[in-house]
């Protein structure tokens, strides 16, 4: 099981999505449907920079009560089972899922647009990771399931990095290297 030991960390990725995860309701208007300073529809690359952080605090908030005692006890214990690996992944994915959605839907600023659809694309791939992790791991395929959490912990750290690229100020500094 090599590998596992500091995995959990990653984990937090999609509750990244960099670095959060979701409230499980919808999307609050004044986040993801709020006036630009301009008023043509448009953000700013600070405007958009600041409603995503504050939609990725809620659900780092959210995340953290979920995940947090599960996570604890794995890092104490410094030694997590491939379970208790997989059910993090799993439940920080759920959690991470309606965020992108969420982040996905903000007009995004033009001179920031490459580096957030960048960011984006990063936490979608590390979604599937997560998704095939499980998927091998609910089949007994340990290998495919050491693999695909690897690839998702080489993804938090290209998300941090993605992140970084776009100045969030929610996420990523777990994962810069």
């Amino acid at each position: 099981m090599g590998g596992l030991r500091g995995w959990y960390l990653s984990v937090f990725v999609g509750v990244a999505l960099g670095g959060c995860g979701t409230s499980g309701s919808e999307p609050e208007r004044s986040d993801t449907h709020a006036r630009t300073a301009s008023g043509d529809g448009e953000m700013t690359a600070s405007e958009y920079i600041a409603k995503a952080d504050r939609i990725c605090a809620r659900v780092r908030r959210k995340a953290r009560a979920e995940l947090g005692p599960l996570a604890e006890r794995v890092q104490e214990d410094g030694k997590p089972t491939r379970k208790e690996v997989i059910l993090l992944s799993e439940r920080g994915a759920e959690l991470s899922r309606p965020l992108l959605r969420e982040l996905e839907a903000l007009p995004k600023p033009a001179d920031k647009r490459e580096a957030i659809e960048a960011y984006l694309k990063v936490n979608r791939q590390t979604l599937e990771a997560v998704d095939r992790a499980v998927a091998s791991y609910k089949a007994g395929d340990s290998e495919a399931t050491a693999s695909h959490l690897q690839r998702n912990r080489e993804l938090a750290f290209a998300a941090a990095n993605a992140a970084m690229a776009v100045r969030f100020k929610e996420y990523g500094t777990e994962y810069q290297q």
